[in-house]
């Protein structure tokens, strides 16, 4: 007699998800069977979840782990200009840490992961205008003297980097 497997649920169901149209599935006992799950995430990094297939007696209930790398484009547009860009997002994860906050007098930025190199620092105040501040030579870790002309307030840091930009939450700096 076939068993048949209904329906099943991811708990979380934004980074995994499956097509519908293999279920239901029907097996036979002590047979195995595939599924087809997709797995897009929304940023880098380490992503879980589970799949339960619900039965009277107990559910079945399986791990989901993917990894998330960055997206890179590289190619001609249709008027032959080519096109390179590097979407890297983080999600929950931090790949830079930015102390002491609030910013006095220096900046000091962390790289929190092994193999990342920082090319340049961008601030972006309340009105968009940029100020970029040069980084030495491709560094993990700096320390930049806040120049006298950027007055206190919120910026928005853009860190150039090996992996690609990173915006990251807005920052407060008081003089």
């Amino acid at each position: 007699m076939d068993y048949q497997l209904e329906l099943p649920y991811i708990m979380r169901n934004i980074e995994f998800s499956m097509p519908m149209a293999q279920f239901p599935i029907r097996i036979k006992p002590g047979d195995s069977l595939s599924l087809e799950i997709c797995f897009s995430p929304d940023s880098v990094g380490m992503w879980r979840d589970t799949i339960v297939f619900r039965d009277t007696c107990s559910s079945l209930v399986f791990p989901l782990k993917g990894i998330g790398v960055p997206f890179i484009i590289d190619q001609n547009s249709d008027c032959d200009v080519n096109i390179t860009s590097t979407i890297l997002s983080t999600g929950n994860q931090q790949l830079f840490e930015i102390r002491p906050h609030p910013i006095h007098n220096q900046l000091n930025l962390y790289a929190l992961i092994k193999d990342i190199t920082i090319h340049s620092l961008q601030l972006f105040d309340t009105f968009g205008k940029k100020h970029e501040f040069q980084v030495p030579s491709m560094m993990q870790s700096s320390q930049y003297a806040i120049p006298d002309h950027i007055p206190s307030g919120m910026y928005v840091p853009l860190i150039e980097t090996s992996k690609g930009m990173i915006q990251m939450k807005p920052i407060l700096i008081i003089k």
